[in-house]
């Protein structure tokens, strides 16, 4: 049986119930708990173990794999099983498995069934050796001990929580009973007494705790029914106080009356009012406004009062200013935040700019109750504000940004405005430069220069219309800075000077360019003087060489007037290659240009480099691997080499160094924009640099110039140098020098990439020129050319027509009967050059071949004196064997 001590009362029972509910659910959870905290413990300490296993193997299988080792692949799997929770394992490849063990019972189960069931843990991780996946290991763990050790802690902790509950239970229990059930049971019997009429039986307080309140409360009660029993008794004093009540109740009425009648009148004055005034209560709901505040916000009175003002009427994106405003006139009544400006909304859609003048209202006891505001319409100031504040911002933005300095100074050529371009420019802050003087920034020869060019502006006014003149003027650290300066004189209303403003830019840039155009310029004019002139020397030099050779092949060699020949053909052949320097300077000179990696090309130079060079200099060549092709004649390469490696060698005195190194670089817009001839674009430099005694500015100047040299008259010619800026501007190149006196020399030649692979040709021996018996016309417009192009071929059996022009050639052409097997022509002649001469006598004879022959082209055959590689070719001057090979290739050609 239940003992009744506690189960004795409703309450008792609903509070046992509520006490076991919450001691159930208190235990429900703590299990709960218990048993997730141990799985995820476990469950980590699990998948920790897997990732160990899969970093072990990471490390143990890389190299077995890659060296396809399977035993040790299968030996490691079986260590790793000795562990009891995996349950399967294995590796594979992108094409084999390599080896798989599993428990006796899971034999047959493959990787992805463990992958999609809950009772197992999946690591699936790549193999890699040197950065290269070789394999993957997948392994499969148990969670069967996640559970039991789960289940096994849940247990204990049941029975744990079980006891402990029992023993709060009981020990509540008795609490309650004493404390609580026995005090209610005595309150219970109290009321009963009062309910039966007993009212002069106190009610006895047991405890000073809520209990006891309510005893004491049901005491208070019973005496305060006792009281009023006995004043209902009185009737006289009943009537008297409900006569009292009927008075009251009319004066009140009246005194409201009153009161409305003040209100009507207050708002009338209110509406006549030509400003906003609205009333706020201590929350912000609006309980008055006028007229003008409605038709402002464009709403009758009935729609704004009562509404939250700051919530409704004020702008979105100042609602948080304005509450805080409000918030703190009605807790701390601030008498500064009485001025506001904010935007307000209105029914109209657009917001609208209002100035507030805030005063707080007060009850009787002086607390404050709400606000009283009165507000103008501040729209169109406002907006004259705004436009005005935009209006400097864009000037100050546009000062602020603009690279060139724009300046204010007075008449005594003090600065009192500068914009932060000076830093720029010069290197001095605003503040550094505000308030300094003209001639605190140029040498006096400058300054004067400058006050001149003032002077005479002030001397033609009232003509103002501003002055522009370049100036050298220096910067902070003190170097030359070159600028222009646009300036304007300031004159007050009387037309009185009384300052100077203007702009000031650096040019040092443009004019950098300016000079190195001017010297582009020269040397381009220089050049075509000397193609000129070599183009020429060149038609008399084939002569000479030509009838050389044949006079020294008709005579006896044992014949003294032998040797004179030879010499003669010698100092041509030189004067020849003198000819050859000046086209290649002029860019004129007929090449043959083929792809090619200069790495290979250096390299094959270097003996005849060191040769050249001598012991006491140590040639270093640093080549860049991967180098990019170039498309460039082989010989000319060479050239550049021999040339620049025995300036060198002049250039050192004792023992030295020549540096030789090739690299790819890459020029963007802001360093082509620095150097005059420079194109943006992927190029290939050739640097040949030493450490000799280098050169001054003067000499750079003039470096290029042909047939200026610092040496002897002796040792030079003066075209070396000349020669190579011809080849490389012929190749569509670039050339730097760098030079300091005392310091040595670096030439840097870039070279344009070509996007094909290099195949350099190794020429072969040229075969013995053959006879032949075809017939061949010949056009030359020097007369002696023709003469030894007629007599060489004739000797070798041809049929030959000669033609000193375009003209006469077409007449034999079209007069001869036979057929004519070859034309052979100059490129550059009188009437019409020798590519249209080909495309007419084509025209005439379409199976004729074509033989051109040139010191320079410019012209279609050879763009900017480069040979299409399917054309025949020969260079003047050419020797006797080398025309008659170039005859008989040009006919035997397919």
């Amino acid at each position: 049986m239940i003992n009744p001590f506690f189960f004795n009362t409703s309450i008792s029972r609903k509070f046992a119930g509520a006490l076991a509910g919450v001691m159930i659910a208190i235990l429900a959870v703590f299990t709960l708990l218990l048993v997730a905290i141990n799985a995820n413990n476990t469950r980590n300490q699990l998948e920790s173990s897997l990732q160990s296993t899969a970093d072990l193997a990471q490390l143990s299988l890389a190299n077995a794999l890659w060296h396809f080792n399977d035993s040790y692949v299968t030996d490691f799997l079986e260590s790793i099983f000795l562990s009891d929770d995996i349950v399967f394992a294995e590796v594979v490849t992108e094409k084999r498995v390599v080896s798989q063990k599993a428990r006796l019972q899971f034999t047959d189960k493959p990787f992805a069934f463990f992958k999609s069931s809950s009772d197992y843990l999946t690591l699936s991780k790549e193999i890699y050796y040197k950065d290269k996946q070789v394999g993957r290991i997948r392994l499969a763990f148990s969670t069967k001990k996640i559970r039991r050790a789960a289940y096994k802690e849940a247990r204990a902790a049941f029975a744990l929580m079980v006891l402990v509950l029992i023993a709060i239970s009981l020990t509540t229990g008795l609490l309650s009973r004493k404390f609580v059930f026995a005090p209610l049971s005595r309150l219970k019997q109290s009321a009963e007494r009062i309910a039966a009429g007993n009212l002069d039986e106190p009610i006895a307080m047991d405890s000073a705790d809520e209990i006891g309140e309510f005893s004491g409360a049901l005491d208070s009660m019973r005496i305060s029914i006792s009281e009023s029993m006995e004043k209902l008794r009185q009737a006289d004093v009943v009537k008297a106080a409900k006569e009292r009540l009927e008075i009251e109740i009319k004066e009140r009425r009246r005194a409201e009356s009153a009161i409305r009648e003040q209100r009507d009148r207050a708002q009338n004055y209110l509406d006549i009012a030509g400003v906003i005034i609205v009333a706020l209560d201590s929350v912000g709901r609006v309980t008055l406004i006028n007229r003008k505040g409605c038709e402002v916000l464009g709403l009758s009175e009935s729609e704004i009062v009562g509404k939250n003002w700051l919530e409704t009427f004020v702008a979105e994106d100042e609602k948080t200013r304005i509450e805080n405003v409000f918030s703190q006139i009605i807790q701390e009544n601030v008498p500064d935040l009485g001025y506001v400006e904010n935007r307000i909304k209105t029914a109209y859609g657009e917001p609208r700019y209002v100035a507030w003048h805030n005063t707080v209202l007060t009850d009787a006891q002086n607390r404050v109750i709400g606000t009283l505001s009165s507000g103008e319409d501040i729209a169109e100031r406002k907006q004259a504000e705004i436009a005005l504040l935009d209006s400097e911002a864009r000037y100050r933005l546009l000062a602020d940004n603009i690279e060139d300095c724009i300046w204010l100074m007075d008449m005594d050529f003090a600065f009192s405005y500068i914009n932060p371009a000076v830093y720029r420019m010069m290197g001095y802050t605003v503040e550094e430069w505000v308030g300094s003087n003209l001639q605190d920034h140029c040498d006096e020869k400058n300054f004067f220069d400058m006050a001149g060019v003032v002077i005479t502006a002030l001397e033609n006014l009232p003509d103002n219309s501003g002055i522009v003149f370049e100036a050298d003027m220096q910067k902070k650290n003190g170097d030359p800075i070159r600028v222009e300066i646009t300036g304007r004189v300031l004159l007050d209303e009387d037309g009185t000077p009384v300052g100077l403003q203007g702009v000031t830019r650096d040019i040092t840039l443009r004019h950098q360019m300016e000079h190195q155009l001017r010297q582009a310029q020269k040397i381009e004019a220089i050049g075509r003087l000397a193609g000129g002139v070599a183009h020429d020397f060149n038609n008399m030099l084939g002569v000479i060489l030509g009838h050389a050779e044949m006079a020294m092949s008709r005579i006896d060699s044992n014949l003294p007037i032998q040797e004179d020949l030879h010499e003669i053909q010698h100092a041509a052949q030189r004067s020849a290659d003198l000819t050859r320097q000046l086209l290649a300077f002029a860019r004129r000179q007929t090449i043959q240009p083929r792809l090619l990696d200069l790495n290979d090309t250096v390299s094959g130079m270097l003996k005849m480099l060191k040769r050249l060079i001598g012991e006491n200099i140590t040639l270093e060549w640093k080549p860049e691997p991967e180098l990019w092709t170039v498309k460039m004649d082989p010989s000319q390469v060479d050239q550049v080499l021999a040339n620049l490696s025995i300036n060198a060698r002049d250039a050192i005195a004792g023992v030295g160094n020549l540096f030789i190194e090739t690299r790819n670089v890459v020029f963007d817009e802001a360093y082509c924009s620095a150097h005059a001839d420079f194109v943006p674009g992927e190029y290939v430099m050739l640097a040949v640099s030493d450490n000799g005694a280098g050169m001054d500015k003067e000499t750079l100047e003039h470096l290029f110039e042909p047939f200026f040299t610092t040496k002897g008259m002796e040792d030079g010619t003066g075209l070396g140098l000349a020669t190579i800026y011809g080849m490389v501007k012929q190749n569509q190149g670039f050339i730097n020098v760098y030079s300091e006196p005392g310091q040595g020399t670096s030439f840097k030649i870039y070279l344009p990439r070509v996007m094909e692979d290099a195949s350099v040709l190794k020429a072969g021996a040229e075969p013995e020129p053959a006879q032949g018996k075809e017939t061949v016309l010949v056009v030359e417009d020097e007369s002696a050319i023709l003469k030894l192009a007629k007599s060489i071929l004739e000797r070798y059996g041809y049929h030959v027509l000669a033609s000193g022009s375009p003209g006469e050639a077409l007449d034999l052409a079209e007069r001869h009967e036979g057929p004519i097997h070859l034309l052979v022509t100059d490129v550059v002649m009188p009437e019409m050059n020798g590519k249209d001469l080909k495309d007419r006598i084509e025209g005439q004879r379409p199976d004729i071949k074509v033989l051109f022959m040139s010191g320079y082209t410019a012209n279609v055959i050879a763009h900017h004196g480069v040979v299409d590689e399917d054309v025949n070719f020969i260079q003047k001057p050419f020797a006797v064997k080398a025309m008659a090979a170039a005859v008989r290739k040009a006919l035997d050609k397919p």
